[in-house]
């Protein structure tokens, strides 16, 4: 095959690739490439969510990849009753939670397949002087 034929031939599958990247990638690959962290409006994030509550983190474990944070409950619209809260988040290396024990967090968790409360990464989880408008919109809370 000669230098012409070869850049053509290339060329030729290059472009196939481009148009059509879904034949040559795996199901996989492609849907963790595809997928996107896009943190949803309040009314999904309470549909969502097993427990939406205010707390302040009084305490942090680590066990592999899980860090384990305790929170002391101010008020609470959606979850158990209770006074003190345990959450998981699973880190990796391309996501480390920015909790910080001592600080105040308005929480959107979520049940994994343990039915351990969790916060992913694309929660609409934050700290409490950022969640102004979704302490306003939650509305009347109630105390643990």
């Amino acid at each position: 095959m000669n230098l012409p034929k070869l850049l053509i031939f290339v060329f030729i599958l290059l472009a196939l690739f481009v148009s059509f990247p879904q034949y040559f990638i795996n199901d996989e690959v492609r849907a963790k490439e595809l997928k996107k962290c896009a943190i949803p409006d309040l009314i999904l994030a309470k549909q969502q969510a097993k427990a939406i509550f205010v707390g302040k983190i009084i305490s942090q474990t680590e066990t592999d990849n899980v860090k384990t944070f305790k929170f002391k409950v101010e008020k609470y619209w959606k979850g158990k009753k209770s006074k003190t809260i345990s959450i998981n988040v699973y880190e990796n290396t391309r996501y480390q939670t920015w909790f910080e024990v001592g600080k105040k967090y308005l929480i959107f968790a979520s049940n994994n397949e343990n039915k351990n409360l969790f916060v992913e990464r694309c929660s609409r989880s934050s700290d409490v002087e950022s969640a102004t408008n979704d302490l306003k919109s939650l509305g009347k809370a109630k105390k643990p």
